[in-house]
């Protein structure tokens, strides 16, 4: 009994056209046209030589010299004093003194490092009696920037100045 060595001994392999064993393998190298390839690798380009990590960096520090607030976008900056303005309204709304029930939120605006609120009255033909409001506002100034700390998503609650407006005064655009 004559056993094959493998299972497989006797399998033939393929065949190329030409008749040698190699149909299935694919070549090595490919044919690379030379002559075009050392023309592009030749022609010296802007950005030849440099790291691409430096051009990185150089990108990155160009974005970082927008300014401050710019990062987020004004959307959270908006959002951000969207927050302040329904907090202190509502704190205004909910408190005892009745200066201060007679008060609305008409901007919020961010000064230096603090944020302004600017108040008028709630109703437009009423009047406030503006020395007696800011009085209030300075002695309820503690508990509007609790509240304003409990409404927003930040780590440091802002430094709040108010600004009490007359009657019938609007808002001029900058």
């Amino acid at each position: 009994m004559n056993k094959p060595k493998s299972l497989f001994s006797e399998v033939k392999k393929p065949q190329k056209a030409d008749g040698s064993p190699d149909a299935g393998k694919r070549p090595l190298k490919r044919k690379v046209d030379l002559k075009n390839l050392r023309a592009l690798v030749a022609e010296v380009r802007p950005e030849d030589g440099i790291d691409p990590r430096d051009e990185a960096r150089r990108r990155a520090r160009s974005r970082a010299g927008t300014a401050l607030g710019q990062a987020h976008g004004t959307h959270r900056q908006e959002q951000f004093l969207s927050q302040i303005q329904n907090a202190v309204d509502a704190a205004l709304q909910t408190a005892v003194t009745p200066v201060l029930n007679s008060l609305t939120v008409e901007d919020v605006a961010r000064q230096g490092g603090s944020i302004v609120v600017v108040l008028a009255p709630r109703l437009p033909d009423s009047t406030v009696d503006i020395q007696a409001a800011s009085e209030a506002l300075e002695h309820a100034s503690s508990m509007l920037t609790r509240e304003v700390a409990a409404a927003i998503t930040r780590k440091d609650v802002p430094h709040l100045s108010f600004l009490v407006l007359p009657a019938g005064a609007r808002k001029l655009e900058e």
